[in-house]
């Protein structure tokens, strides 16, 4: 095992699991070794598995949002996170934490999922074009009336949006890296928060097999600046609805 941020080869595991969850499940994945680890240097968790990551795409372009894995339609799933109300809505949260800082713009969110976070944040006078892989999200998407891309175009928008996209990603520095010809001022980050392993059961949802890096306000900091970006605000928000907590980035 060796740290993805430090390169430090002593980690400590917090995890382990032997048995396959639903989504290595739904894409054929039967023998598992798994372990969710820290390194006692810098304090980074990330997975570390007997398989290649590659093995969990077909997850994301046909599974995710399907209503066999999912147990309900698409547009049920979209209907109860948007009808919720301000202070149950983790996308209320976000937007307003924006606000603050971010004056109206074009934005391209990448990974945009059901387009919640697109509808609530052009409330208030930005404009979003959106970047999904599962083909069933990007179908619903667009008949909502937003641009949705099934690759990331190469366009120049005053922010990116990053929501719950890093965690999912093996190689994020070079993915950041290659996403900076995007940027014209603003990158807006989120991520579920290492504070998690603290206080959630080790087989909650949080910890499955698609995520594969955890953040702490610092590891967060690291790495955005190992990809050569600045941080300038930065916060950790807990949604008690969900008992979930999320880091929340801003650069530029």
């Amino acid at each position: 095992m060796t740290c993805y941020l430090c390169n430090n080869r002593v980690m400590k595991v917090i995890f382990d699991y032997t048995k396959p969850d639903k989504y290595e499940r739904w894409v054929g994945i039967t023998e598992v070794s798994r372990q969710w680890a820290e390194c006692v240097s810098c304090g980074f968790i990330q997975s570390f598995r007997n398989y290649p990551l590659e093995r969990l795409e077909k997850i994301y372009k046909d599974g995710y949002r399907h209503p066999v894995f999912r147990g309900e339609a698409i547009g049920e799933t979209y209907q109860k996170i948007v009808s919720l109300p301000k202070e149950h809505s983790e996308n209320m949260r976000r937007c307003e934490w924006l606000w603050r800082y971010a004056d109206p713009c074009k934005i391209l969110d990448i990974g945009s999922g059901l387009g919640v976070f697109p509808v609530k944040i052009e409330a208030n006078g930005f404009s979003v074009d959106c970047v999904e892989e599962n083909k069933d999200s990007i179908e619903f998407i667009r008949d909502m009336g937003f641009n949705c891309y099934d690759k990331i175009p190469g366009k120049v928008y005053g922010m990116v949006t990053l929501i719950h996209v890093l965690e999912h990603i093996d190689d994020p520095v070079s993915f950041l890296q290659g996403i900076k010809k995007n940027i014209g001022k603003w990158l807006f980050v989120e991520v579920p928060s290492a504070i998690e392993f603290e206080y959630l059961d080790k087989n909650h949802d949080e910890f499955n097999s698609c995520h594969v890096k955890f953040y702490t306000q610092e590891t967060l900091r690291t790495l955005l600046r190992k990809a050569g970006l600045s941080v300038s605000h930065i916060t950790t928000m807990h949604y008690g609805t969900r008992n979930l907590s999320r880091i929340l980035a801003l650069c530029g």
